[in-house]
């Protein structure tokens, strides 16, 4: 089968009930929508956490002085107050975080920093990366004892134990090397179940219409009670989570060639008016289930977005250290999202690589059926941070291969292979007959009818058997 590609730029943003965006969403959301500009059109497969990666930079920025704050102040949309960010950011935090019952709806915030002993960090940052940010500070060196890679395997544990191990691999081994002097990073995790889950009785199979070609996968489908919206443009809805903390926004355009359309027109504003404009409800809802990740190095997007500065030894991160020369070498994002008939599930970590400078080279009868190309978003119904954006252009049928599309693919008990293939005791597929032939039996067990079992429990003929 072809490889079908799913194209996902998701927003988690938060649904506001109120009139206007308040505290962190009021920079936040403005970044969200300015890079999911920037990167939508490079990317077909695209999903990340716009919410993250702010968290990230803020942890940046409070270390950032003179040009280098000024410029990342205007592209992150950050107060020119640290202050400001600081109370917005912790406020919001606690807001988001909150859930009486974490079984139905769970999101985490974590932050953590590596920095090299030898930085010397300022005083003032430390208290308040560790007050404001919540932020713990791990020391480390390089030598003997301590190499690129065991600084990766910490970081990566680390992501993994606070995105329920749905971020691996963050960092690479060759993400560092000697001149890292070190690496901030966030992560965020979120699951939570629809607040009317859709029945897996009336999942169905039915053509999702991409940019490049329509294919068969799983739709969910069912009355519900959502938010409705509708313009020229296009169709939006927006479905609750557990206890209405937050939902899923879809965009969908009236057809597909008007999806490049709404890719270059919705921002900030555009969202807030869809928002506040829509109605409750109750439609038939017809959207597919899926499911994917995706890993970007985002250092030539900030780049082209006007951070240049940041990125080279002239950066001014005095408020971090006395050291000189210290930059921005690095930035990695790595999500996840799955999308099924319970609810949401989805993560994302941001982790910015600093350098220094070194000698060493650095509606009651209405239907909505998402069966085209749409714009995804899930808000949170109190502070208005936009924590995803996404896209779906093609939907990816062989997300996970089965071992039955290839003999040498590993397989186990839950995992069937294919009528002529069976699973052996290495867990591979292959031939039923070469299975058969080095199994061994017991005398409970039957050999076929021209066979018996012989006391190494192996099948043999009859004939050889008895005069064993």
């Amino acid at each position: 089968m072809k490889n079908i590609f799913l194209s996902i730029s998701l927003f988690f943003a938060s649904l506001m009930s109120v009139s206007a965006q308040s505290g962190s969403a009021k920079f936040t959301n403005e970044f969200a929508f300015d890079f999911y500009h920037q990167i939508s059109q490079k990317h077909e497969n695209l999903f990340f956490s716009p919410y993250s990666i702010s968290l990230a930079m803020a942890m940046t920025y409070e270390g950032a002085e003179d040009k280098t704050s000024q410029i990342i102040s205007e592209i992150m949309h950050f107060p020119k107050d640290k202050s400001e960010m600081r109370t917005a950011l912790n406020s919001d935090r606690k807001v988001l975080c909150n859930s009486s019952d974490k079984e139905k709806y769970l999101f985490k915030i974590a932050n953590a920093i590596w920095a090299a002993k030898d930085l010397n960090l300022q005083n003032e940052y430390i208290n308040i990366i560790k007050k404001y940010h919540n932020a713990p500070i791990f020391k480390y060196t390089f030598g003997r004892k301590f190499k690129f890679e065991d600084l990766a395997n910490e970081i990566n544990t680390w992501t993994e134990k606070n995105t329920e191990q749905k971020i691996k691999d963050l960092i690479k081994k060759n993400d560092i090397d000697i001149s890292t002097v070190m690496v901030i990073v966030n992560a965020v995790y979120f699951k939570a179940e629809w607040l009317s889950k859709f029945k897996k009785k009336d999942t169905k199979k039915d053509i999702f219409y991409g940019t490049k070609e329509k294919v068969k996968v799983d739709f969910m489908s069912g009355y519900k009670k959502v938010k409705f919206y509708k313009d020229n443009m296009l169709t939006a809805i927006g479905m609750p989570y557990h206890a209405r903390k937050s939902s899923m926004y879809i965009l969908l355009p009236h057809s597909i060639q008007e999806f490049k359309k709404i890719q270059k027109s919705i921002n900030n504003n555009y969202f807030d008016k869809i928002i506040k404009s829509s109605k409750y409800s109750r439609i038939k809802v017809i959207i597919p289930k899926f499911k994917t990740e995706s890993k970007l190095y985002l250092k030539n997007d900030f780049v082209e977005a006007g951070m240049k500065l940041a990125f080279t030894p002239n950066a001014n991160f005095s408020g971090m250290s006395k050291k000189r020369n210290i930059y921005i070498d690095k930035i990695i994002h790595q999500s996840f999202i799955e999308v099924d008939e319970s609810g949401t599930e989805a993560a994302a970590a941001t982790a910015v690589v600093m350098k220094r400078e070194t000698a060493i080279p650095p509606v009651q009868n209405m239907e909505f059926k998402a069966d085209h190309p749409f714009i995804y978003l899930i808000a949170d119904n109190q502070t208005g941070n936009v924590l995803f954006i996404g896209q779906i252009t093609n939907i990816n049928t062989n997300f996970r291969e089965s071992c039955k599309n290839a003999k040498s693919k590993e397989c186990d008990k839950n995992k069937k292979c294919n009528k002529k293939q069976k699973c052996n005791k290495k867990e591979k597929c292959c031939k039923k007959e070469k299975c058969d032939k080095n199994k061994k039996c017991e005398k409970t067990k039957k050999c076929n009818k021209k066979q018996k079992c012989n006391k190494k429990k192996k099948c043999c003929k009859k004939k050889k058997c008895n005069k064993n």
